[in-house]
């Protein structure tokens, strides 16, 4: 009954974090164009007291036409207010790239990084759960001996 549970638990748990990888490496695999964007405005959102995160508004060109984007840049977050503004100020020097789908433009953003972290759980929690099951029917088939 135990195995059961604990292969059930590790069945779900690599599921879920399989799901999360799939999707974030089928959303990185559209964005195969990239352009020059223009950032109109930069902002600082806090996510809660100590973590406040930076926000880009922009636009590109793809094909004559211009198109509009919003990127919450991932982690690591800053601290506070004053050490996301200063992030931003040194993000102002830099020119910015969109990645985008040429397909579909509007799916775009600043950031393009391969999920690796995702991918990694995911494997991790799929080798987790096949160990669970193989040592579940190891001890099941010595116990029918």
């Amino acid at each position: 009954m135990i195995r059961k549970i604990l292969t059930g638990i590790a069945a779900v748990t690599a599921l879920y974090f399989f799901i999360v990888a799939t999707y974030s490496i089928y959303q990185w695999s559209f964005m195969t164009d990239r352009a020059w964007a223009s950032v109109q405005i930069w902002k600082v959102v806090e996510l809660s007291s100590s973590q406040f995160a930076i926000e880009a508004e922009y636009c590109f060109t793809h094909n004559g036409m211009v198109y509009k984007g919003l990127t919450r840049f991932s982690k690591p977050y800053q601290y506070n207010r004053l050490a996301a503004e200063k992030e931003i100020e040194k993000k102002k020097e830099a020119r910015s790239i969109a990645f985008y789908d040429p397909e579909n433009p509007k799916r775009s953003s600043l950031e393009r990084f391969f999920p690796l972290k995702k991918s990694l759980y995911a494997l991790c929690a799929i080798g987790i759960g096949l160990y669970f099951f193989l040592l579940g029917r190891m001890f099941f088939k010595k116990g029918m001996e």
